[in-house]
């Protein structure tokens, strides 16, 4: 009888402290983290974070999504061989953000481009110019950035080539210069229809162990006659 006793003292024991545990867990509150970009690979949140810097009307005008063949690109320029030891440079010269000259320090990123999308159509151009509204043909405009890394935020990293610095973001290149003709200004025989793709990649430098994001964006504009 006794043992019994024993036994039913022990199984309530036991009870309580699960019971206990339990009404710990319930109380208890989770804070809500940010999944960190992947450092080795190319990530479709930075199109998801810089849809989220514009307005409805911008968003109307141009969005962004990932592409496989821009990531395939981003990929090819985070090398370090013996071709194109660009990356130790990339990753020196970002700030917050720096847009690439396909035409000066940067050729080689360009000569990338160039054999990632030839025979594209329409023709990919990487630029650090403003989009042209004076043409009535097919265009595809390719911006590569280079930004801090340590912006770890990939909105941080958004509203950066967003915004730009010294006239270099989307905003003066592509957005401001698109809502001239969304106005009916020049020219006035044609509108333009665009899409646009983003992707990024992080890079470090294997001399100092310092970091930068690369951020590719594609930006077609599509000839439309409105007479």
């Amino acid at each position: 009888m006794k043992l019994k006793k024993i036994a039913s003292l022990m199984l309530a024991g036991v009870m309580a402290v699960s019971m206990l545990a339990a009404c710990g867990d319930n109380s208890s509150t989770t804070t809500p983290v940010v999944p960190p970009v992947d450092d080795d690979t190319t990530t479709s949140a930075i199109s998801a974070a810089l849809n989220d810097q514009l307005f409805s009307k911008q968003a109307d005008l141009l969005s962004f999504e990932s592409n496989s063949k821009l990531a395939s690109l981003l990929d090819r320029i985070a090398e370090d061989d013996e071709d194109f030891e660009i990356r130790d440079n990339l990753v020196s010269g970002a700030t917050r953000p720096t847009l690439l000259n396909p035409f000066g320090a940067d050729v080689d990123i360009a000569n990338i481009v160039n054999a990632a999308f030839n025979g594209t159509n329409p023709l990919v151009t990487m630029t650090n110019a403003p989009i042209a509204v004076n043409h009535d043909d097919n265009r595809a405009y390719l911006y590569v950035y280079t930004v801090d890394g340590s912006m770890q935020d990939v909105d941080q990293i958004a509203r950066a080539v967003m915004n730009g610095s010294f006239g270099n973001g989307l905003q003066d290149l592509v957005y401001d210069v698109a809502g001239i003709v969304d106005e009916g200004a020049i020219p006035a025989h044609m509108d333009y229809e665009y899409k646009g793709y983003a992707e990024m990649v992080k890079i470090t430098n294997d001399n100092s162990s310092d970091t930068a994001w690369v951020v590719a964006v594609l930006v077609e504009q599509h000839a439309v006659s409105n007479t």
